[in-house]
């Protein structure tokens, strides 16, 4: 069964309602700078109230206080700032610069699926619809996921190293290879079933095909 599609339904941001919103249950923030471009001004809050998605919307033009008193609440509550400093450890959304005056906020304890334009936040059988303002921050969170993206595979790699995961790796085809010369006699014309058979049975916990193929790159093998 396809999940329930649910888009936004905007309701202008009060004093009343700032006070009382659990900042925690905020799935994803906007705020843009009075001079920012395509959204300026302006104030965003996703948050599920009662199975329906709330948007949470003030802007400077209107409410200078509101705006102000949003953007500090939201800042009190990052971890971390454009530049990846440290802003409170304990806090709950991870920041992404939207450029052109826009920041982007999404809470670290939820995940969301991009789509072109848009992201998707699924709970039990509904598919939460979270536009992003404009397309031009869409394109900058989007860049920067995705560099993020390639920092963390890199860092993991770096960790596998740091482990010896890979020193073990290497360890590990190493006796292999001592394995396969006790079966293989140097000089000696196999033919390929033949060769096959002693990898199959050197090999338990690899493909032999795989190995056949590195020693041959190797010049073990011809």
């Amino acid at each position: 069964m396809e999940n329930i599609i649910v888009a936004p339904i905007i309701v202008e941001l009060s004093t009343e309602i700032l006070d009382t919103l659990p900042i925690d249950k905020v799935l994803y923030a906007e705020y843009a700078m009075p001079d920012a471009k395509g959204n300026a001004g302006e104030v965003m809050l996703y948050i599920i109230k009662d199975r329906n998605l709330i948007c949470y919307k003030t802007n400077i033009f209107n409410n200078e206080s509101i705006y102000n008193k949003a953007i500090n609440d939201l800042k009190r509550n990052q971890f971390t700032s454009r530049y990846k400093d440290v802003i409170n450890e304990d806090g709950i959304f991870k920041f992404y610069s939207g450029g052109y005056g826009n920041n982007v906020l999404i809470n670290k304890n939820i995940s969301l699926e991009i789509r072109h334009g848009y992201f998707v936040y699924y709970k039990d059988d509904k598919k939460y619809i979270l536009p992003i303002s404009t397309r031009e921050v869409f394109e900058h969170v989007f860049s920067t996921m995705r560099r993020h993206e390639r920092i963390k595979r890199a860092g993991q790699l770096i960790d596998l190293l740091s482990k010896g995961y890979i020193n073990e790796a290497k360890k590990q085809s190493e006796l292999l290879q001592e394995k396969i010369d006790k079966e293989i006699i140097e000089g000696k014309m196999y033919t390929k079933k033949e060769n096959d058979a002693i990898l199959r049975i050197c090999c338990k916990s690899q493909n032999y095909i795989s190995f056949r193929r590195g020693l041959i790159y190797k010049g073990y093998l011809n």
